[in-house]
């Protein structure tokens, strides 16, 4: 099937989702991705959250972090 989107030509026009069960870690990444003018971001706190945001939100690019309890990262992207 070919993808019938474009890729995105600037960072602006990205969508990420950034996965972390830290909240101050999650909000350090998001202050980053705004000051590259990053708007289409969602975020989830554990892997379990970050699956169910899959379900309607298709990003370009996952942020996540490793060591997550109790899906961790890796778990998480297989």
């Amino acid at each position: 099937m070919a993808d019938t989107q474009s890729p995105p030509r600037k960072l602006s026009e990205l969508s990420v989702l950034v996965v972390d069960d830290n909240a101050n870690m999650r909000r350090l990444v998001l202050t980053q991705l705004r000051a590259f003018e990053v708007s289409r971001v969602r975020e989830a706190g554990s892997g379990v959250e970050a699956l169910q945001a899959l379900a309607d939100f298709v990003p370009d690019v996952i942020i996540t972090d490793l060591a997550m309890q109790p899906m961790n990262g890796i778990e998480f992207v297989r």
